[in-house]
């Protein structure tokens, strides 16, 4: 995953990357630790919001990633499915 940001008062933008293990943990890298720095003010408030301070921010937003390629994958392989029992049965009706 790439983190795009800009300080302000400056137009150049500097990119993070961030990868994912098997696992849903994320590798820890420089990338991540400056990411960590950047966003702790909001993961902080966010765990007092959903009131669990031992919430994962990188393993949910892996998750999120996941089940986002998980439910595409599976909406255009039962979609194909159908479209091609479709072309079966009009063919075998001619």
């Amino acid at each position: 995953m790439t983190i795009t940001y800009t300080f302000l008062n400056s137009s150049v933008g500097s990119n993070l990357s961030i990868a994912f293990l098997l696992t849903g943990e994320s590798v820890p890298s420089s990338d991540l630790d400056k990411a960590n720095t950047i966003f702790a003010e909001v993961f902080d408030t966010f765990r007092l919001v959903i009131l669990d301070p031992t919430f994962d921010f990188w393993r949910f937003i892996n998750w999120m990633f996941v089940s986002y390629y998980w439910g595409a994958l599976q909406f255009r392989t039962d979609r194909s499915h159908y479209l091609f029992c479709n072309a079966c049965f009009s063919q075998s009706r001619v």
